[in-house]
């Protein structure tokens, strides 16, 4: 499992840097034009290669990785030439994507497989971590430039549309599985897959609706950053579970997804309170108390009937989504009715 991860990761940085870089730098020039359309079908033709890492053979994937890594060092070289006051904030960031085009060579000269995996996943341990150490010189330029610390909207709405793409790819599995023979069978994994499916949507959704971070240190950003990260990563491996569950009807991977999807859950509750820490606290308790009911239904799963796991695991959902609408409907009335009392006052 853990080489699926490191792949998936080396797109996902391709993805979070490029994002990161128009989000900040772009405009609607005809250069960041062309520059996001190569970057497009060099990502496209840098998938085409999947098949061959999975055989064993790097060499053309990492080919096409270099030519990615050298283009976004040119990328946030130029903004640092047009701007060198940026260079306190992105010089850390530009030595580790030297350092990585550095490693990234070195695989294709690497003759063992695994020396090629370490030296990977050494290049996405890096990815992870840089931000994490750079954000006490971010946030040293933006006390100096006077700009607020705030997470964006849009970068909470891009780690959404990751999410849904991936809870996408969850529910093309799921179809894919009721094309056999034994319909009804089928069937019926469909139609408890499926509602776990809409349960986990339904409440990163209902958890993440809203989230605003405004504070004095870009570590808390990052933090939230890495959190988004490792609940896309959470998702990714209940993906796996689910799959090698539908493949081998093996009650051993059903305990393990349903413990992945509590973990899952417990992330995205983490990441609301982190977000937002002045909420009600009796919710708070509540919710907590539900999750550790989902961790003890999750622990057992594998000594359950693999349907009654899934079901009960969908229930847990279904209290826990059923909670977080209520308090979220109520804060609505105590809100408006805190403005009518405004309004009558005026």
């Amino acid at each position: 499992m853990g080489v699926p991860i490191i792949f998936f990761l080396l797109f996902f940085y391709i993805w979070s840097n490029f994002v990161s870089f128009f989000t900040l730098h772009g405009d609607h020039s005809a250069r960041t034009t062309l520059l996001n359309l190569t970057q497009m079908v060099v990502v496209l033709l840098l998938t085409s290669r999947l098949s061959l890492v999975f055989e064993g053979e790097l060499g053309q994937f990492v080919g096409i990785y270099i030519f990615i890594q050298a283009l976004l060092i040119y990328l946030w070289t130029l903004v640092v030439r047009a701007d060198p006051e940026h260079i306190e904030s992105s010089r850390l960031y530009l030595i580790t994507c030297w350092i990585n085009l550095v490693l990234l060579l070195a695989v294709e000269f690497v003759g063992s497989e695994s020396h090629k995996l370490i030296l990977l996943a050494i290049v996405v341990v890096l990815q992870v971590t840089v931000m994490l150490v750079n954000s006490h010189y971010l946030t040293a330029e933006m006390r100096r430039r006077n700009l607020p610390i705030v997470e964006s909207e849009s970068s909470q709405e891009r780690y959404g549309q990751l999410i849904m793409i991936v809870l996408g790819e969850a529910l093309a599995l799921i179809t894919e599985a009721i094309m056999g023979p034994a319909f009804m069978h089928s069937l019926v994994w469909f139609v408890a897959f499926i509602v776990n499916i809409i349960g986990l949507w339904w409440i990163y959704y209902a958890f993440m609706d809203n989230i605003s971070l405004h504070v004095k240190h870009d570590i808390f950003i990052e933090l939230l950053h890495l959190f988004n990260e490792i609940l896309t990563i959470m998702l990714v491996i209940d993906i796996l579970l689910m799959y090698l569950f539908l493949e081998s009807h093996a009650t051993f991977y059903m305990g393990l997804y349903c413990f992945a999807v509590a973990i899952t859950v417990a992330i995205v509750f983490g990441i609301k309170c982190f977000a937002t820490p002045h909420r009600d606290r009796h919710l708070f308790h509540f919710l907590g108390a539900e999750l550790v009911g989902f961790f003890i239904v999750a622990s057992i799963g594998s000594w359950l009937p693999a349907i009654i796991a899934i079901w009960l695991v969908n229930c847990f959902l279904a209290m826990i989504i059923f909670n977080e609408e209520r308090y979220q409907l109520e804060a609505q009335r105590v809100e408006q009715g805190a403005k009518g009392a405004e309004q009558k006052r005026l």
